[in-house]
This record gives structure tokens, C-alpha cells and sequence, in this order.
């Protein structure tokens, strides 16, 4: 039989994983793919005095990215934060646990949370304490091969008799789906429920960096693609797509090696509003 790919989109995988993993790279460290975007992003913000954006970064897992985000808008800015700047996510409690272990020394600028990405109650609880402690929401939204693995995943079900009313359960957008259709089970696919949590922390003209394998992970936001669902495109648009030359790895003396890109997509959150706010 032939190997099945790793269960990137399980928790129980990545809980597993980094019990003995301290350091790992999906895509590279980033330096060279979403740290010249991310600058010039806060380069433009900082000259149109602009305060500085909440940075969320979504499955941060044990990537040294966060240190370069930081170090980026220290530069930029050119000062410390007295106060959360930066917020990484992750649902494996190992490793948000490891990290905010490590950021105890530090000082207040950079915060571990764990939370599902695709589960509306851990999201809603992010939503609530950013608006409570910091007044705002996020801004930037930075994500190195987290769509992906959450592409790996299946469609979500939805049962109606599993939404029980609280508004907890799930995105009052999704609800409203729910209601609409005669069928008791609806399919969403995962990356667009991301998007659709994620436009419900992130405030108008925010951006969403997203560096992926692949380059068609967005493909409901492309013009002409018929949308059905949670429409999306009506809370995102696609403003770039970079390509970028991945390094090459080691191969066999004569041998060819095709050229392999990554894809950095720039995404503009618009100012529509989704049903919470």
C-alpha cells in the first residue's frame, strides 16, 4: 500500500510531534518570503502614522518566525512595546505552552494563545480578550503553511441538531447557512471557515500574508470563480500573489531538480462587516 501523508491538520499529530520536536520550518524560516512583504507593510503604515497593527500569527507552532516579525517592528517602528504587539496561535498545547515559557523573560510584547482556528468558541474568546485588553482588533494576520495543513483536512460537517442555540457553537454567518437549506447536514470547506473567522478578528483594510505550497489555495477569491457557501470574497480580496523560487534541495550528481515555488498571497480584509459586528 502506498504511504499516507501525515495528518497535518490533526492536533493530536502536532500535540504529538512536538513533544520531541523544538524547531521546525514549514516553507522556510520566512525571512526571505514573508518578512519583505511584512516590512514594507509597516513601512507604509508607519508613514502614514498609523499605530502600529496587532499581528496575529496563526499556527506558530516552533518556528523562529516570531522573533523576526518582533525584530521587524522594533525596526520600523523604531521602539519597544510595553504591551502585546504580537499574538501567536496554535491549538498544541505543547507547544504554546513551551513558548510562553519562553516569552516569560521577555517582557509583555509577544503572547501565546491556544486556540482551533476552525472552532468559533475558541476564536470568539480571542476576539473578546483582544477587545477587552487592547480595544482593537488585529490588523495583520501572518500564516507560514497553516492554510495548508488545514486544507489537508476534510470538509467540516455541520449537523443542525449539533447547533444548540448557543452562540458559541459556530459563526452566526454559518448559522444562518445552517437555516437556510432543508438538508440536516451542511459541508464547509476548512479554509473557507478560516476565512471566515478570521475576517471577524481582523479590522477593515487589515492584511492577511498566507505562504503556501500551493497555488491554488485561495482560488475562491480569484475573479470569476463561482462562490456559493460562506462568501467569503465578500470579506477578503485578493490583492497579490507572489511566487517565489523555493531552495533547492540536495539531489543526486547529474541529476535534474524541477524548480519548486511557494506562493506568498497578500490579502486585503474590505469593510464589510460579518454578523458580529
Amino acid at each position: 500500500m502506498p504511504r499516507q501523508p501525515p495528518d497535518y491538520e490533526s492536533q493530536n499529530y502536532w500535540e504529538h510531534r512536538f513533544k520531541t520536536e523544538t524547531h521546525f520550518e514549514w516553507l522556510g524560516d520566512g525571512h526571505d518570503t514573508i518578512v519583505p512583504v511584512l516590512r514594507a507593510h509597516l513601512l507604509s503604515r508607519h508613514k502614514a502614522k498609523a499605530m502600529p497593527p496587532l499581528c496575529l500569527h496563526i499556527g506558530a507552532g516552533a518556528s523562529t518566525l516570531s522573533d523576526d516579525l518582533l525584530q521587524e517592528y522594533h525596526t520600523v517602528f523604531e521602539k519597544a512595546f510595553h504591551k502585546p504587539i504580537i499574538f501567536n496561535a496554535d491549538f498544541a498545547s505543547e507547544v504554546v505552552g513551551r513558548g510562553a515559557q519562553v516569552e516569560q523573560g521577555r517582557g509583555s510584547e509577544v503572547v501565546w494563545e491556544q486556540a482551533d482556528l476552525l472552532q468559533w468558541k475558541d476564536m470568539l474568546t480571542l476576539e473578546e480578550k483582544i477587545l477587552r485588553t487592547e480595544g482593537r482588533r488585529f490588523g495583520l494576520v501572518v500564516d507560514k503553511g497553516t492554510a495548508d495543513a488545514i486544507a489537508c483536512g476534510k470538509d467540516m460537517e455541520l449537523a443542525k441538531e449539533t447547533l444548540n442555540g448557543s452562540p458559541r457553537d459556530a459563526h452566526p454567518l454559518i448559522y444562518h447557512e445552517v437555516s437556510q437549506y432543508d438538508a440536516d447536514i451542511l459541508y464547509f470547506h476548512p479554509v473557507d471557515v478560516l476565512a471566515l473567522h478570521l475576517a471577524s478578528l481582523v479590522e477593515p483594510d487589515g492584511v492577511w500574508l498566507s505562504l503556501s505550497y500551493s497555488a491554488a489555495r485561495f482560488m475562491v477569491l480569484e475573479e470569476g470563480h463561482e462562490e456559493e457557501g460562506l462568501m467569503t470574497r465578500l470579506f477578503w480580496k485578493m490583492e497579490r500573489v507572489i511566487s517565489i523560487r523555493a531552495r533547492p534541495g540536495s539531489a543526486e550528481p547529474g541529476k535534474h531538480v524541477p524548480d519548486v515555488y511557494h506562493y506568498l498571497y497578500v490579502l486585503r480584509r474590505t469593510d464589510t462587516a460579518t454578523a458580529i459586528e
